[in-house]
Order: structure tokens, then sequence, then C-alpha cells
């Protein structure tokens, strides 16, 4: 912004006018150019100190512009990336999903084998202990027969000796007898 006139105040000051005849009062005139001059040389500072502050302030709103350019771009670079990072992890967690879903199955078909492994080793170890224990009690009942056989010819053989031993003791009475009479 410029003034309308490009007068100072030491001009208006040094103004000289003419005299005339039935002019006007020079006292006046001067004392009205030395006030117009004042004013003048007052507004022309208020002017200078204006336009130093606005020359101030349109470099204050050229930083502040310039700031909040670089605001902007720091957010946008900033919901990028925080974008960036969010899909990033969505996608590293996806794959650790997916490999514990691998992981699982594979946990689980290891222990489905191991489960058949056992039950086919369980079912040969009942298999064998079965077939031992019966052959144990096949051989405890052969040998408790044999023993109850046994038991059953030693009551004979002693019921048979009984028997002898009672006849030759009744013969060896009758013989007692005979010679007593």
């Amino acid at each position: 912004m410029q003034l309308p006139m490009q007068i100072t105040p030491a001009e208006i000051r040094q103004k000289n006018f003419e005299r005339k005849m039935r002019g006007y009062y020079i006292e006046e005139v001067d004392a009205f150019l030395h006030a117009l001059a004042q004013s003048w040389e007052q507004v022309t500072t208020q002017y200078k100190v204006t336009k130093v502050e606005l020359e101030q302030c349109k470099k204050e709103i050229k930083r502040l512009e310039d700031l909040e350019s670089a605001l902007l771009r720091t957010i946008k670079d900033a919901e990028y990336t925080a974008n960036h990072i969010v899909t990033q992890a969505k996608q590293e967690a996806e794959l650790i999903v997916q490999k514990a879903h691998i992981d699982a199955e594979k946990l689980l078909h290891e222990a489905q084998k191991k489960v058949q492994v056992m039950e086919v080793r369980s079912k040969a170890e009942i298999e064998y202990t079965k077939t031992r224990l019966e052959k144990e009690v096949a051989e405890m009942q052969r040998v408790t027969c044999d023993t109850l056989q046994y038991k059953a010819n030693l009551f004979q053989q002693l019921q048979q000796l009984a028997e002898d031993i009672l006849l030759k003791c009744g013969q060896a009475k009758n013989v007692k007898q005979s010679m007593d009479v």
C-alpha cells in the first residue's frame, strides 16, 4: 500500500507561497502548514510502522502456511505409515494363524499316529499277556489236576495200606487167639 501523494513533511514545512495582495494571513498558513506537516509526519511514520508490521505478518503467515503444509504432509505420511503398518500386521497375523493351524494339524496328525502305534502295541501286549496268562492258567489247572490225581492216588494208597494193616492186624489177632486157645 502506498500513500496517495509523495509529499514529505519537510516539503510541507519548506513550502512557500507567493504573496499577493489580499491573500491569506501568512502566520495562519504557516501554522496550518506546520500542523499539517506534523500530522503528515505521524501518518508517514505510522504508515512505515504498519508496512513493517504487515511485512512481518506476511512472513509469519508464510511461515505458518509452510508449517501447516509440513504438518499436513507429516499427518498424511503418518496415516499412510499407520495404514501400512496395520495392513502389514494383519497380513503377519494371518500368516501366524495359518502357520498355527498347519502346526496344529501336524501335531494332531503326529498324535494320532502315536495313538495308533500305542494302540497296536497295547493290543499286542494285551494279546501276549492274555496268551501267557492262559498258558499259566492251563498249567495251573494241569498242576492242580495232577495234584488232585496224586492226592486221590495217595488217599487210595493210604486207604489200601490202612485196610492191609487192618487185615494183618485181624490175622495177627486171629493167630494170637488161635495160639491162646
